[in-house]
C-alpha cells in the first residue's frame, strides 16, 4: 500500500486529468492529446467488445517503447516463439540507454573480482546495500529478485550478446550503509550505444518487427478489464493494434513532462525548474499515464537520479575540499555521499528554506579543486558559474547566507574536523582540506537531472498492480517507468540498466507466456 502523501498525489493527479473538458491535454501528459478528432478513441479503455474492434494488426506480444529495457523485453518476449511487435515514438530505437554509459550493476561476478579488491562481494550484501538506501520504501522482493539476477546480466552480455566488460568503476559512499559498500559497476566497451547496438541485432534475429515513428496513446481493455490491445499514431493516422497474450509497457519516466513531474514527483519539478533533464526527450510520462488511466498504481514516484553539475566530484570515495552549506551558513549532508543521496538533501533543504544550497571552497583548495585551476576559474567566475570574495563575511553577502552562520562553520571545519580527520557531524570520509583564503568561492549547485525513480507498481513477475494491489491482466511493465525496487533516490550509477535488462527480459517472458 502507497503511503497516504503518494495516495492524495495520485488522487489529485486523476481529479486533476481528468475533471472537465480540458482532460489530459490540458496538463500537457505524455505530449499526446487523448483523443484525435475522427478517431476510434472512445474504444480506449472503455471495456470495449473485443469483437466491435476493427485492429489494424495484431501481434502475441507489443511492447510499448525502444529504449533499453522495451529491446530486452522484446528479446524475452521473443525467445518463446510468438510474434513480438515492439512500438516506438521516436524515429529510431535507443532511448537514454543509447545517451548513457551502458555500465550496469553487479556483486559477485568474475569481473568484479578481476578489476577491484572487493573478492568476497555477493548477491546477499548487494541486496542489503540496496535496502539500506531504500530507508524502508522498497518491495523487498523486488530488490532481491534484481541484486540475485544481476550477475547473469552480466553473463548474458558477454558469453550471448558479444559484449566486452573492459572496466570498472566505484560509486561514493552513504555512510548509513558503508558496512554494505563495494565497487559493482561494469563497464562495456561501446557505452550505451554498444548496448543498444546488441538488443537490437539479437531482438531482430528473433523476428522482432521494430516500428519507429508509432506513439502510442491508450492501453484498449475489454468488458473485464484485460488489456487487450493498442491505440497508436502513425503520424495522422490513428490505428489499434491487437495483442493476442501480453504487453509490455517500458516507457520510461516523466523526465520531460513538467506538468505530470508537478503532480507526481516534486523532486524532479524542482530539478527541471534549475536545469535542464539530459534523458531522451520522448521520456514524457506515455505509460505512466496510460497506466493510470486503466487503475494502475503508483509507487516511490517522488525522488530523481539527481547529480550535480559544474563541480567534478568524483564517483569513488573522495572529493576535493569544498563544503555545502545552508542559507543558515550551515552544513547539511555528507559531502563525499552518493550522487542522488545528496541532490535529495539539497532539494529538501532548498524547500524547507527558499534558498538555494551553495559549495564553498577557498584559494587553498585550488590545487586540488578538479573543476577548475587557478586560471581557470576566472573564466567561471565571468560566466557567473562561481561566486568570488576576497573575505567570509563578503562572500556570504553576495550568496545570501548568514555571515556568522558560515564563518562558525569554516572555523569548525577547519580546527575540529579537518585536524581529526573524522566528520561527527555528517560522516565524510574524505577532502579533509582546510578552507582558506585569501580568495574565497561559491558555486549555486544544480542538480544535472537524469529522470524520476518510481513508477507503475509491479510485482516480481513484471505484472502491473491496480490499486488494490492485483494484476492487471495482460499488462506488464519493465525499466524506469516501474518502482519499487528504488526507495526515495537512486541508489547508483548502474542500477537503472541492470533493472533494465533483468526485468526487461522477465516482463518479455512472461508476457509471451500467456
Amino acid at each position: 500500500m502507497m503511503a497516504t502523501g503518494e495516495n492524495m498525489l495520485r488522487r489529485d493527479f486523476l481529479k486533476g486529468a481528468f475533471a472537465g473538458a480540458t482532460g489530459l491535454a490540458a496538463l500537457g501528459v505524455a505530449g499526446c492529446a487523448p483523443q484525435t478528432p475522427g478517431s476510434d478513441s472512445a474504444l480506449s479503455n472503455t471495456g470495449s467488445d473485443e469483437a466491435n474492434i476493427d485492429w489494424d494488426r495484431e501481434a502475441d506480444v507489443i511492447v510499448i517503447g525502444g529504449g533499453g529495457s522495451g529491446l530486452c523485453s522484446t528479446i524475452g518476449a521473443s525467445e518463446q516463439g510468438g510474434s513480438t511487435l515492439l512500438l516506438e515514438k521516436a524515429a529510431m530505437v535507443g532511448g537514454t540507454t543509447a545517451l548513457s554509459a551502458g555500465i550496469t550493476q553487479a556483486a559477485g561476478t568474475e569481473y568484479q573480482k578481476k578489476f577491484t579488491e572487493y573478492q568476497d562481494d555477493t548477491p546477499q550484501n548487494h541486496f542489503e546495500w540496496y535496502m539500506a538506501l531504500g530507508e524502508g520504501r522498497c518491495d523487498e522482493e523486488l530488490v532481491q529478485d534484481l541484486t540475485f539476477g544481476m550477475p547473469e546480466i552480466i553473463r548474458w552480455y558477454v558469453e550471448d550478446l558479444g559484449l566486452v566488460i573492459g572496466d570498472f568503476s566505484g560509486q561514493s559512499h552513504v555512510p548509513y550503509a558503508d558496512e554494505h559498500y563495494a565497487i559493482r559497476i561494469h563497464r562495456p566497451d561501446g557505452e550505451g550505444g554498444a548496448l543498444i547496438d546488441a538488443f537490437k541485432r539479437k531482438a531482430e534475429e528473433q523476428g522482432v518487427e521494430i516500428q519507429t515513428n508509432t506513439e502510442v496513446t491508450h492501453l484498449i481493455t475489454n468488458s473485464a478489464g484485460a488489456v487487450i490491445g493498442v491505440e497508436a499514431k502513425q503520424g495522422t493516422k490513428t490505428i489499434h493494434v491487437k495483442a493476442n497474450k501480453g504487453i509490455i509497457i517500458a516507457t520510461s519516466n516523466v523526465d520531460h513532462n513538467a506538468e505530470m513531474a508537478k503532480r507526481l514527483c516534486p523532486q524532479h519539478a524542482w530539478a527541471l525548474e534549475v536545469a535542464d533533464c539530459l534523458s531522451a526527450p520522448t521520456n514524457t510520462g506515455d505509460g505512466i499515464r496510460m497506466g493510470m488511466e486503466i487503475g494502475a498504481d503508483l509507487v516511490n514516484l517522488d525522488g530523481s537520479m539527481n547529480a550535480i553539475l559544474d563541480l567534478k566530484l568524483t564517483s569513488g570515495q573522495d572529493v576535493w575540499g569544498l563544503i555545502f552549506v545552508n542559507k543558515a551558513g550551515m552544513r547539511y549532508v555528507c559531502e563525499d555521499a552518493h550522487y542522488a543521496y545528496k541532490t535529495r538533501s539539497q532539494f529538501h533543504m532548498e524547500k524547507q528554506t527558499d534558498h538555494p544550497c551553495y559549495a564553498v571552497w577557498g584559494e587553498s583548495n585550488l590545487e586540488n579543486c578538479r573543476a577548475w585551476d587557478a586560471d581557470t576559474i576566472q573564466n567561471a567566475i565571468s560566466e557567473g558559474i562561481v561566486i568570488s570574495a576576497s573575505s567570509l563575511e563578503e562572500l556570504a553577502d553576495k550568496i545570501g547566507v548568514n555571515p556568522i552562520g558560515l564563518r562558525d562553520t569554516i572555523d569548525t571545519w577547519n580546527n575540529s574536523i579537518v585536524p581529526s580527520g573524522e566528520d561527527y557531524q555528517y560522516g565524510r570520509i574524505s577532502g579533509f582540506e582546510a578552507i582558506e583564503g585569501p580568495t574565497y568561492y561559491a558555486n549555486r549547485m544544480r542538480p544535472e537531472i537524469m529522470g524520476p525513480t518510481g513508477g507503475l507498481r509491479i510485482d516480481v513477475e513484471c505484472r502491473v498492480l491496480d490499486t488494490a494491489g492485483e494484476p492487471i491482466p495482460n499488462l506488464f511493465a519493465a525499466g524506469l517507468c516501474t518502482g519499487g525496487w528504488v526507495g526515495e533516490f537512486y541508489p547508483g550509477s548502474g542500477t537503472a540498466m541492470a533493472a533494465n535488462a533483468h526485468f526487461g527480459l522477465k516482463a518479455g517472458r512472461n508476457a509471451a507466456a500467456l
